[in-house]
């Protein structure tokens, strides 16, 4: 949408005001469901894993709206990972 930008403003810029409602796909307590999708690379897949294991996880997970991110041209999925993304993957009753 940003190159779109410059062929049509009106519509670039109503499109990209949609996509801010949506940017809970992009928090980290959901960037890892990317993990078990069909959509993403062998090597997309491999980043967020490594990214996920090189973060380290918190002592407890925040509660309440989540954080959404700032998201750039070339934003990636691992670039969104962070200690929150441990989210899904811990077993609170144990």
């Amino acid at each position: 949408m940003m190159k779109f930008k410059r062929t049509d403003p009106e519509i670039a810029q109503a499109v990209l005001q949609k996509l801010e409602n949506h940017k809970w796909y992009l928090t980290q307590e959901v960037v890892p469901f990317a993990l078990f999708g069909s959509r993403l690379s062998d090597k997309e897949k491999q980043d967020i894993a490594a990214k996920l294991h090189a973060t380290e996880k918190p002592d407890s997970f925040r509660r309440g709206k989540p954080m959404f991110p700032q998201v750039t041209a070339k934003t990636t999925l691992a670039d969104l990972v962070g200690p929150e993304s441990h989210l899904l993957l811990d077993n609170p009753w144990h």
